[in-house]
Order: C-alpha cells, then structure tokens, then sequence
C-alpha cells in the first residue's frame, strides 16, 4: 500500500529542504511525495525534484491561497492515504510501512476518529 505525502509551500524554501530531507530519511513506507510550489518567486523546487526528494511537482505561478493549494494537492493524488503536512514541520522520528498500516488500521475500525 503505497501512501502520499502532500506539501504546500510559498517561498519557504529552507523549511521545506529540511522537509523533504527528513521524509527522505525517515518516512521509511510506500510513498509518493506531491510538492506544490504555490507562486513561489524562486524556482528551488524543480532542485528538489532533480534531487530526488519529490515525486510529483506541481507548480502554479500564481499563489492561489493555502485551501485552493491544499483541494489542489488531495485532488492530484491517487493513493488511498493522504498525509498533508506543512512544509515547516519534520519527520522527527522514523516511521516504517508496519506503523503506517497499524496506524491506518486504528483509524478505520474506530467510530470515534473520523477520516
């Protein structure tokens, strides 16, 4: 079961470098990682995807705000499972596909959590 891992960013280019190195390094289960660069007035994103560090890189020229960006990004994924993250936080902590299936597995079978 392969997950994406969704990220917007706006001129954020060092939070999102420390981003996407810590998914690299720690986000150890199926994934595709989607970046889009929301009218950023530096073109680093394309660096990144070269780098390996995204997936899918979509960029828009404009910005078009934080909820168009982010329907934008669940909108263009085609796994199952989401996770959107900002781009100022990290991946502190290892996680592996096992943890990312148990996770999803609390999910579905408790009425009390919604998804």
């Amino acid at each position: 079961m392969t997950s994406s891992i969704l990220i917007l960013d706006h001129n954020q280019k060092e939070e999102s470098k420390s981003l996407l190195e810590s998914i690299k390094t720690n986000a150890l289960f199926d994934k595709k990682v989607y970046f889009l660069a929301n009218g950023n007035t530096e073109d680093y994103a394309y660096d990144f995807y070269k780098d390996g560090l995204i997936d899918i890189l979509i960029s828009n020229k404009e910005n078009n705000g934080c909820g168009f960006g982010t329907m934008q990004l669940f909108k263009s994924c085609d796994t199952e499972y989401a996770f959107y993250i900002q781009c100022d936080q990290i991946f502190a902590a290892k996680i592996d596909q096992k943890q990312i299936e148990n996770f999803i597995y609390i999910i579905e079978n408790n009425e009390q959590i919604s998804y």
